[in-house]
């Protein structure tokens, strides 16, 4: 009978002993707080801060257009210098290029295709004369493709004191269809080519004379004459900014 009583005892005590807990779940698991996600850090590049974009944010767009283009693109420290002057120093000059473009790309699109060129040499006009058709160079260069009267008139432009072809969107690019053609029949290459439209076939063939026959971009470039250096980042340049230039303003 003792034991029993005992047992009985202790039964009752640990029953109350028991009942005397808080029965909320949290007593017995302490409670973690979740997670807060309402300040997690935004890891997007902000593309209106155009001095601190990643180069590679550059490098992978050209490269994506780069894809269908049958010149070769590439990303260097000149281009990003050239994006950042549109971007930066000239971007009330952006729109005005881009609303020009849209008077003039179907022009120059039209002949190009009947030439069998690429369409983004339709970007040339944009660096050499800013889409103006009355664009006048120091050297004496005239309208969008800028010619001077020399090689305007070996492409088949009329240039005299009282008509100028130059000027003429539609002529001027059928004369700059011409020149490009021949151009790519000396060099074969779309870089050398373009090149030689700012320098001049000679310059460019004396140059890769003095790079020991190499005919590469890199290999030409230390060459090349100073503003001609310069003329494929702004041409690629031209390019990724009037395509893109949106994301940015």
């Amino acid at each position: 009978m003792k034991r029993n009583q005992t047992l009985f005892l202790i039964f009752i005590i640990l029953t109350v002993h028991f009942q005397s807990f808080p029965r909320n779940k949290e007593y017995l698991l302490p409670d973690v707080p979740s997670p807060d996600i309402s300040h997690e850090k935004s890891f997007e590049t902000d593309l209106k801060n155009i001095r601190f974009i990643p180069d590679l944010y550059f490098e992978c767009f050209i490269a994506e257009i780069n894809k269908s283009c049958e010149i070769q693109l590439f990303f260097d420290q000149l281009v990003r210098e050239y994006i950042e002057i549109y971007l930066l120093e000239r971007s009330a000059q952006v729109p005005v290029l881009a609303a020009r473009s849209e008077i003039f790309f179907p022009i120059f699109e039209k002949y190009l295709s009947e030439f069998h060129l690429p369409q983004e040499l339709k970007y040339l006009p944009v660096i050499e004369s800013g889409l103006n058709c009355k664009a006048l160079s120091p050297s004496g260069a005239l309208g969008l493709w800028q010619f001077i009267p020399e090689t305007g008139r070996s492409c088949g432009l009329t240039i005299t004191r009282d008509s100028d072809d130059r000027t003429n969107p539609e002529e001027s690019t059928y004369a700059a269809c011409r020149y490009l053609s021949y151009l790519y029949k000396i060099f074969g290459n779309w870089q050398l080519s373009l090149l030689a439209y700012h320098a001049g076939p000679t310059t460019i063939k004396n140059v890769i004379v003095k790079a020991g026959g190499k005919t590469n971009y890199k290999a030409i470039f230390p060459y090349l004459p100073n503003a001609t250096q310069r003329y494929l980042p702004a041409f690629i340049a031209s390019i990724y900014v009037l395509r893109n230039y949106k994301t940015h303003f």
